[in-house]
């Protein structure tokens, strides 16, 4: 009875917004004292009901210091505006502040920002563990990660870290052959073989470090990446920079995290306007979106190779089967495949070619890219 009254009480809820929340101003950015460039997003919001992210082109976007110093940004793409490599450089100690001006003339400014010393780092690290995975039957094994931070002076510090992950990962079948109407042999049968690819993640990990009893963090949880994908199935890179913001940064992404958090719950709070440190410099009370950061950094990567044999992968892989070697022997029969999507055949231990799905050969066709990353090592 009591899953029948709850299910009867559940209603959807969509609100009546008009059009005052639509095309509103969403500002993303923000200057450290690591070196350039530093990036601003602009974006224009969009309905509930249709979401999509619509860059906001043609603005003048000016970076300024309490110093005097300044610099006016460039824009490669819709929204995406950039300083210099060797242009301002954030200095800790010092205030700033982002001005926009926008096609349709509308100007706005974010409140000035201090550039805070930033916190060393102790270590970052992963361990074993398992996790309660939604749609999997079992503990899902993984990887938890953690970081360290040493007893430090500044026992006043609001820390916000951003993390992004770089994996590699591997096709599951060699290319021996490429076919367009003439068999070519592949001498390098890996070339497709392993690739890399990078993603930053959205999760959101903040500690006001007067909440602490002594200036120290021990044990802090981060991400956990399980192996139901196969970012561990090779070796995975983990860069974490830990950002020590001002108190009112700090406001801002404990309401961004909170109010995430607060969704699925049956006696939940209710969504209300994020409001940033940017405003309509013409009329204040236009709403705008968006948090413009002064921080300071340090960052720390690790390297963690795929975990010993006693734990299980659970993401599908390919296997070759009847019907992969009957392609390759239909596959001389008609017109052969163009030169720009010619096809990819494999071969087996005993030297049977099959010609299987081409995600299995080419692992490009997985999202990433077969060029290793420059900071890339196997020590």
């Amino acid at each position: 009875m009591l899953t029948i009254l709850l299910t009867q009480c559940e209603e959807k809820y969509v609100p009546d917004l008009g059009d005052r929340y639509s095309e509103v101003l969403v500002v993303d950015g923000m200057i450290t004292n690591g070196p350039g460039p530093y990036q601003v997003r602009l974006m224009l919001s969009s309905p509930v009901d249709h979401p999509e992210m619509t860059g906001l082109a043609g603005c003048t976007v000016t970076m300024s210091d309490d110093a005097g110093n300044n610099e006016t940004l460039t824009s490669d793409s819709a929204g995406y505006y950039h300083t210099a490599a060797n242009g301002l450089q954030g200095v800790p100690g010092r205030q700033y502040q982002l001005t926009i001006a926008t096609p349709a003339g509308q100007r706005y400014a974010s409140q000035w920002e201090i550039l805070k010393t930033p916190v060393p780092f102790d270590s970052l690290y992963g361990e074993i563990g398992y996790q309660t995975v939604q749609d999997y039957p079992y503990q899902l094994p993984g990887y938890q990660f953690y970081l360290d931070v040493s007893a430090s002076a500044n026992d006043s510090a609001n820390l916000l870290w951003r993390l992004t992950e770089t994996w590699q990962y591997q096709s599951d079948f060699k290319l021996y052959y490429i076919y367009d109407g003439v068999m070519h042999p592949v001498n390098f049968t890996d070339s497709l073989r392993d690739c890399w690819s990078t993603n930053k993640l959205q999760d959101i990990f903040l500690l006001d470090m007067q909440e602490l009893t002594a200036p120290q963090i021990t044990h802090f949880p981060l991400h956990f990446r399980g192996t139901d994908t196969r970012k561990l199935s090779v070796r995975y890179s983990l860069l974490a920079q830990q950002l020590n913001i001002s108190a009112a940064a700090y406001g801002f992404w404990k309401t961004i995290r909170d109010q995430n958090s607060a969704g699925g719950e049956l006696y939940t709070r209710q969504p209300y306007q994020l409001r940033g440190n940017i405003y309509n410099m013409d009329n204040p009370d236009l709403p705008v979106y968006g948090f413009f950061m002064a921080a300071g950094v340090s960052q720390h990567r690790i390297f963690i190779n795929r975990p010993a044999g006693i734990v299980s992968f659970y993401y599908s892989q390919c296997e070759l089967n009847q019907a992969d070697y009957e392609r390759y022997g239909t596959l001389f029969i008609g017109p052969p495949p163009p030169p720009d999507d010619p096809a990819f055949i494999t071969q087996d231990a005993n030297g049977g070619r099959a010609l299987p799905s081409p995600e299995c050969i080419n692992c490009l066709l997985k999202g990433g890219t077969n060029q290793k990353p420059d900071y890339w090592n196997y020590d």
